[in-house]
């Protein structure tokens, strides 16, 4: 029997993360809008309204964002600014689809 390299032997499955769309989860940029701003230990910070779930989350990457004005969130950071027009009719999409607690899970109660 001839001895076969490790090299040479057939690759084994791809991590996780380079799975086929749909067998892994994903997380998604969620719109929201900003219903306020906040500095933590030096950070910009905003609340964050997703439909009726609101979140803190880090401004860092879009420090001109306005009170008002909609924002993608990605594990936990808001990533862009986008039109009104947009976020709401990706809001209600991914309502449809039961996905914004899915991401965002439930609003804390109290």
């Amino acid at each position: 029997m001839m001895a076969v390299s490790r090299s040479a032997r057939r690759p084994s499955a791809p991590p996780a993360s380079h799975a086929p769309i749909g067998a892994e989860p994903m997380c998604l940029g969620i719109p929201g809008r900003l219903v306020s701003r906040f500095d933590l230990h030096g950070q910009p910070m905003g609340r964050v309204d997703f439909g009726g779930i609101t979140k803190t989350i880090c401004l860092a990457y879009v420090p001109e964002i306005a009170v008002g004005e909609y924002t993608v969130v990605h594990v936990g950071f808001a990533i862009a600014v986008v039109d009104e027009r947009s976020a709401l009719e990706s809001l209600e999409l991914f309502r449809q689809m039961g996905m914004l607690e899915d991401e965002l899970g439930p609003e804390p109660v109290g």
